[in-house]
């Protein structure tokens, strides 16, 4: 390994500790040295863990600039998801029947990249060449047993 090499993953290593450490000290909204000493553990055992997974080279992430324009559209999918939730759960909780559906997508076959890789694993559920995804009080498929 090249001396840049080694400098640009040490840097890499170190944001991430830090930013995780970070995330410790705010989600836990405590401070001692007890906490302190297990967050900062936690945060290196993950870091280096992170580090030995992205050496094995089995997954090439490479984000795009253009996945940027779409996180405005991740808050309104969250609150409208929630809703259908709140709904649903607020059905149930008045004695009504709530009712869901599967939905079964068709996987392209789209070579070898890492984009391909993300399709392919992202069907290997049980449902085989698709994805199944269960609404709320579904009623349990007979063909598959879930």
């Amino acid at each position: 390994m090249t001396n840049t090499r080694r400098h640009r993953s040490l840097l890499l290593w170190l944001a991430e500790w830090i930013v995780l450490s970070t995330l410790w000290f705010l989600l836990e909204g405590t401070v001692s040295w007890v906490e302190a000493i297990a967050g900062c553990t936690t945060a290196a055992l993950i870091t280096v863990i992170t580090a030995k997974v992205l050496n094995q080279h089995f997954v090439a992430f490479q984000p795009r600039l253009q996945w940027l324009g779409l996180v405005w559209r991740l808050p309104i999918k969250v609150l409208r998801d929630s809703v259908i939730v709140l709904v649903a759960l607020g059905q149930w909780l008045q004695g009504q029947e709530v009712s869901g559906a599967f939905k079964r997508l068709s996987l392209p076959d789209a070579g070898a990249n890492s984009r391909a890789a993300a399709w392919r694993a992202r069907g290997s559920c049980p449902a085989g060449d698709g994805v199944r995804v269960c609404g709320l009080g579904s009623r349990r498929s007979s063909e598959n047993g879930w």
